[in-house]
């Protein structure tokens, strides 16, 4: 049976359908951002991006250099790596930072796996737990904290281990949902797709499946703005 599911272009926040659990850290792994190369669109100066992964929690932080949003930081994880979750840790205490957590194979195609734009917690340290193999780069992006506070971030934590093995196929079973991806393109330039998406199981486990997209015309990237791209895959469900 056919799913079928959309994939929207250029600089577009999705929402993701499913929620992981309650648990970041599972056994064994480890705090795999920590020292690795972080950047972000903007910065004050002395606040830089690596501010967010250097095990200081609580003395050094990253912070946008203007009130706006949405801001965003990025780490490089420097190889692959399976991912059982991420902890974030914000600057405003007391405040309700709203946000979502995004991953890449190839700072191309980015996964929506943890969405919480439209939370009203005031946690200062949030722990997001997701499951997905063989990420290379981590993105949160902020997208508005209450009282007029700026975008900061005092640490982020990316739990996984070294990557076991390639993306694989899906095993049989009921596909609950597909993540949302996202990709940027420039006008009048072809979107290169990709020939795989993550589909979640019912038990919480995600794969690779192969997707195929419908044909998007060149109408549709000559011009600046966002458009949808549906595709479908083939599951049990």
């Amino acid at each position: 049976m056919k799913k079928s599911f959309v994939l929207f272009m250029i600089l577009t926040f999705l929402i993701s359908p499913f929620t992981f659990g309650p648990s970041a850290q599972a056994a064994g792994d480890e705090n795999i951002a920590l020292g690795k190369p972080a950047i972000s669109d903007s910065e004050l100066a002395g606040y830089e991006a690596g501010n967010a992964v250097d095990a200081d929690e609580w003395n050094t932080h990253w912070t946008a250099n203007d009130g706006s949003f949405p801001h965003w930081l990025e780490v490089d994880l420097q190889g692959a790596y399976d991912l059982s979750g991420a902890t974030v840790i914000w600057n405003a205490w007391s405040y309700i930072n709203q946000y979502t957590i995004e991953v890449s194979r190839d700072h191309k195609v980015w996964t929506t796996v943890v969405d919480k734009s439209q939370s009203s917690s005031v946690e200062q340290t949030q722990y997001n737990a997701f499951k997905l193999r063989n990420v290379s780069y981590v993105r949160v992006n902020l997208t508005g904290i209450n009282g007029g506070k700026w975008a900061a971030i005092n640490d982020l934590k990316v739990w996984g281990v070294p990557a076991a093995g390639p993306p694989h196929e899906p095993a049989q079973g009921e596909i609950q949902t597909v993540l949302p991806v996202r990709l940027d393109t420039e006008i009048g330039q072809a979107p290169e797709l990709p020939s795989v998406v993550t589909v979640v199981y019912s038990n919480s486990d995600t794969e690779d499946a192969q997707v195929t997209w419908d044909v998007i015309l060149p109408a549709e990237y000559s011009r600046p703005g966002t458009f949808t791209v549906s595709g479908s895959i083939s599951g049990t469900v």
